[in-house]
């Protein structure tokens, strides 16, 4: 019998090469698979005669004859069907396993569109050996599961799982809840009965449990990390409140009153008994990083360790490389650590992290990794706090003793919600920007780049260097203009700019190249994905054009848009869209981070959330915290009284045994 903790390879269903497929994308367990609820539900059984079929139909035919041949790049499956009204042409590409089973005299179930012209051509079909009646649930493709894949193995594995009861009986009962086992056996395989409307807005009881399951746990993390706040810390920091202006004084730039205020917030923490629990939000250019590491100088220079950890390699390395000199002419050492560093140059890093040869220490998650020891961790910094969970901040938490931690944030959320989703931090704000950047922001269609292209090749005349940003890194099957077709189309526009490319998949080595090279004026144009969207620091990046824009949030574009601008000059910030959307207009007029993250969150429905990174909110699978804020109040109301309650009982446990004693 299997269970949600079961892992996939002793699935039903999923062999070898779906396992390492799926655990590519995040599977391991059981568990992750039940939570990937469907994209949406259909009612089938509305079967149509051939004569009247049009646009998305379902038809119930036979088989007349079949074809099978192959083209250029393609097997095509051609079979000619019919029923009492009429006859059709069905035609299949790629589907090789389709003629083991479709002979003259077959019976089909076809879902699909219909095509009338001389004939009825229905292309690319769903195909069934018998008719689908009730609600179907319809899946997102993971990789080159279909969704018709994805629904057999999950169906397989409930009908032969134990799902035992997470939440607590009391909690259950008082909100009427169904069982964890229902609820999933629910939204996988729903009955005729069930309301299709209530299911695809994602609004039925079963939803609200999962989602509060959630909520539930995530609001315990979050008590559990409040309570380690509440335990003295067993160190000082010798480094006095003096040393600040010292510090201040190492950056080429005057702080700003908000960042003056917040760096006394943080420094009045580090210096308190208790440990730190702090958010630091700022938009993109307030000067989150300067109060950072002035902070964590009064530790470093009491001889303690802090960590520094960035989400993605490129920004840990920028971070490690323009801090380094500053950090050394005080006399602390420090070491960078990610995933893509060699063995060697690992080994090394690792003995300097665990012998404290290595104070203040830069990396991605590759900090939080088995062996990774350290010496005298007492300062932890978390950069784009929202990319790393609870539990991976648990993680980090627990490499150091009674450790301080600040976490950063460049994209802004309303105050309230920022209370809810962190109700184990205390918050500082920058809403202050050291120097007034301008950049210039235009909103255009995509097929009238030619316009803007002399202007961008003038810009590039005068020496300035900019990025042209694409929403994925090769062809797909949708229209999106991938990075590399993008790249060729710019080398066109402009046969004399040096224009490179820059995406994830690359190794750690090229993309540090890359950016090298970028930074040495080597390069005019780095055609990128959203790789570059955070931490990337150009003071000669003059320009960005960002292709298919519809397909990012606002607050996505204005995390992107504060990459230039940096410098002297004037930045020039270009959307080309394939749509006429009114909510790229308001990048045209309005500058300020604050706001911008404050229309995005009101203008984005939950048709839009679904599957979209939610910038500055924690990543959760069902929980939307822009729609679900009552169940997220009631769930950390729910999650305080039962760590109450089981502190109480055990306290009395603990009381009596002392007593019979």
């Amino acid at each position: 019998m299997l269970s949600p903790e079961t892992s996939l390879r002793e699935t039903k269903g999923i062999g070898e090469r779906r396992f390492f497929l799926l655990k590519e994308r995040g599977f391991s367990k059981v568990e992750d698979l039940l939570l990937y609820l469907p994209k949406k539900y259909e009612k089938r059984g509305r079967i149509v005669p051939l004569s009247e079929a049009e646009g998305e139909a379902e038809v119930l035919v036979n088989v007349i004859k079949r074809k099978w041949r192959r083209g250029k790049r393609l097997w095509i499956l051609e079979a000619e069907v019919e029923d009492r009204s009429g006859k059709a042409k069905v035609i299949w590409f790629n589907k090789k396993y389709l003629h083991k089973i479709i002979f003259p005299g077959t019976k089909l179930y076809l879902k699909g569109k219909v095509e009338r012209g001389m004939d009825i051509t229905i292309k690319a079909p769903e195909v069934k050996l018998q008719m689908e009646d009730g609600i179907v649930p319809i899946y997102e493709r993971i990789g080159s599961l279909s969704s018709n894949t994805i629904r057999r193995i999950i169906e397989n594995t409930l009908r032969n799982i134990e799902i035992k009861e997470t939440l607590p009986e009391e909690i259950i009962r008082e909100y009427n809840f169904p069982s964890r086992k229902d609820s999933f056996v629910s939204l996988h395989m729903p009955g005729k009965n069930y309301s299709l409307q209530g299911l695809n807005s994602g609004n039925t009881k079963f939803h609200r449990r999962l989602i509060f399951e959630e909520a539930f746990f995530y609001h315990l993390s979050l008590l559990y990390l409040r309570q380690k706040s509440m335990i003295k810390k067993n160190r000082e920091y010798t480094a006095g409140q003096s040393t600040l202006s010292r510090i201040k004084a190492i950056f080429p730039f005057e702080f700003t009153g908000a960042q003056e205020k917040a760096l006394e917030e943080i420094s009045s923490d580090l210096f308190s008994p208790y440990p730190m629990r702090r958010l630091l939000q700022g938009e993109v250019g307030s000067g989150k990083t300067a109060v950072a590491v002035s902070s964590a100088l009064i530790p470093a220079i009491s001889g303690y360790q802090v960590a520094f950890m960035a989400p993605t390699e490129v920004l840990a390395e920028q971070h490690y490389k323009r801090l380094t000199p500053i950090l050394k002419s005080l006399g602390i050492k420090t070491a960078l650590l990610t995933s893509g560093i060699n063995r060697e140059r690992r080994r090394e890093t690792e003995f300097n992290i665990e012998t404290g040869r290595a104070g203040f220490i830069f990396g991605t998650h590759a900090l939080l990794y088995e062996g990774i020891n350290f010496h005298n961790l007492a300062y932890a910094i978390i950069d784009e706090q929202q990319r790393f969970g609870v539990t991976q901040r648990a993680k980090l938490y627990n490499k150091g003793k009674d450790t301080d931690f600040l976490l950063l944030s460049a994209t802004p959320i309303p105050r309230t919600l920022a209370l809810i989703l962190y109700s184990d931090l205390k918050l500082s704000t920058l809403r202050e920007m050291p120097r007034k950047r301008e950049v210039e922001t235009k909103v255009l269609r995509v097929k009238k780049f030619g316009r803007i292209a002399p202007f961008i090749e003038e810009l590039l005349r005068k020496g300035l260097q900019g990025f042209a940003i694409f929403p994925v890194i090769e062809r797909s099957k949708t229209e999106l203009i991938d990075a590399e077709r993008g790249k060729k189309r710019l080398e066109e526009y402009f046969p004399k700019a040096r224009i490179e490319l820059l995406h994830g998949r690359m190794k750690t080595d090229e993309k540090r190249e890359k950016m090298e090279r970028f930074e040495r004026g080597e390069i005019d144009i780095l055609a990128s994905t959203t790789v570059v969207e955070v931490g990337i620091d150009m003071e000669r990046a003059g320009f960005m054009v960002v292709f298919n824009a519809e397909r990012f949030g606002l607050a996505q574009l204005h995390q992107l848009r504060g990459r230039i601008g940096r410098g002297k000059n004037r930045g020039y910030f270009f959307l080309l869209s394939e749509l006429q959307l009114p909510r790229l207009k308001y990048l045209e007029k309005i500058s300020d981070g604050f706001k911008v993250s404050e229309i995005d969150l009101r203008l984005r429905g939950p048709g839009n959330l679904a599957g979209k990174e939610q910038w500055g909110i924690p990543k959760f699978r069902l929980l939307n915290p822009l729609l679900h804020e009552e169940i997220l109040y009631a769930s950390k109301q729910e999650a305080s009284k039962y760590l109450s309650f089981m502190e109480n009982k055990f306290s009395n446990i603990i009381g009596k045994e002392i007593s019979v004693g």
